[in-house]
């Protein structure tokens, strides 16, 4: 019997007596048709067809989320099936570096970005924006805002993104303001021999003064 191996994708045959998934490796290994097969390979054999096809392991790993897992999969798995067997979940808006439809023909590495719905406000008006993940600085980059000195976010600026944030810049400013306020004139007592004894007489006139004060003050969005 004519048997048809396809290791790989790659096609040979050899011809065989009694064609059985046993027999047929152990010959076409030894003849050299194809490498010997591990544990870490996927093997079939279709009687009807008389045909054994041999998917060699391959090791992938997927990276999301700031995490790295390895699987193991067969030659022509789906990067989405790397990605299900990760165990990480992709959405619409999320990119993967390869297509999930890709067939794997050999060790690879997959990532996923995340994007993110995020509302900036700042000035008056709010963008909505997506964002690919990073921190909340990243997204007043991308909504080309940028903080002064004294400006404040309500989020910290180090803080991962996430589906949803709402993130609020408040302006700082200072203005001076200036106001003049009455100081009172001291009163002084000064005994003297030229009085009677519980009289008194006013020597000089006190006059309230004035002093200026300046204030600084801090505005938060006016």
């Amino acid at each position: 019997v004519e048997v048809t191996i396809v290791d790989n994708g790659e096609e040979t045959s050899i011809s065989i007596m009694d064609a059985n998934q046993e027999n047929v490796l152990e010959t076409a290994v030894r003849y050299q048709r194809i490498q010997p097969v591990g544990e870490e390979d996927s093997v079939v054999f279709d009687s009807e067809t008389n045909q054994l096809t041999i998917r060699r392991g391959i090791d992938v790993t997927v990276t999301a989320d700031g995490e790295t897992r390895k699987v193991d999969l067969y030659y022509g798995d789906t990067v989405a099936e790397a990605v299900e067997k990760a165990g990480f979940v992709y959405g619409e808006n999320d990119v993967l570096s390869l297509d999930a439809d890709k067939a794997l023909e050999k060790d690879a590495e997959v990532t996923i970005t995340r994007y993110y719905h995020v509302s900036v406000t700042a000035d008056g008006k709010t963008q909505e924006l997506l964002v690919k993940e990073g921190d909340v600085q990243s997204a007043l980059d991308a909504a080309s805002i940028t903080l002064g000195k004294e400006d404040m976010a309500d989020v910290k600026l180090d803080t991962a993104l996430s589906e949803g944030l709402a993130i609020k810049v408040a302006r700082v400013t200072y203005e001076e303001e200036t106001k003049k306020e009455s100081v009172d004139y001291a009163v002084k007592q000064v005994k003297t021999d030229s009085l009677y004894e519980g009289e008194t007489k006013v020597q000089t006139k006190g006059v309230e003064g004035e002093r200026t004060i300046v204030y600084r003050n801090k505005l938060v969005d006016g």
